[in-house]
């Protein structure tokens, strides 16, 4: 057998795939179509491919927590032996705050504490099955960080 034809079959093979991956024929293993799926000229059932990052309407935090999908995680504070992690938003503290609201309630959290800071800082204090957080969204009208207090 020549060298180059199994890299040939191999690269066939991978561009079959890719197409069939891209007409949405091919699904992660373990999906499974909610609805009886349509099939290909080929014969391939069709089922949707996992949903786009911008179609979930938050990214899963520590515990399950939601933070808006523009999130980008900052790391631990200092001092806070783990338990304090901070996540950067770049848009403002009331935007924010709002969202986050509805994130929470979306995703089955309740709001059992909600006050602001002489400053402008919102704290909430949020519950779900028995795990509580802190949450305190500071910043500006432009920016604003979500720091979160861990069990």
């Amino acid at each position: 057998m020549k060298p180059g034809r199994r890299v040939g079959s191999v690269a066939t093979g991978l561009v079959w795939f890719l197409a069939l991956a891209t007409a949405g024929a091919v699904a992660p293993a373990g999906a499974a179509a909610a609805a009886p799926a349509p099939s290909s000229p080929l014969g391939a059932r069709i089922v949707r491919a996992w949903p786009a990052a911008e179609e979930a309407p938050y990214k899963e935090g520590p515990h399950g927590f939601p933070l808006p999908n523009d999130a980008t995680e900052g790391g631990e504070v200092p001092g806070g032996g783990g338990k304090v992690r901070v996540y950067d938003v770049p848009r403002g503290r009331p935007a924010v705050a709002a969202e986050l609201r509805k994130l929470l309630k979306l995703a089955g959290w309740k709001i059992t504490g909600d006050e602001v800071s002489p400053k402008g800082t919102v704290r909430l204090k949020c519950e779900k099955k028995g795990v509580l957080i802190a949450a305190s969204i500071a910043g500006t009208d432009a920016a604003s960080s979500i720091i979160l207090t861990l069990p």
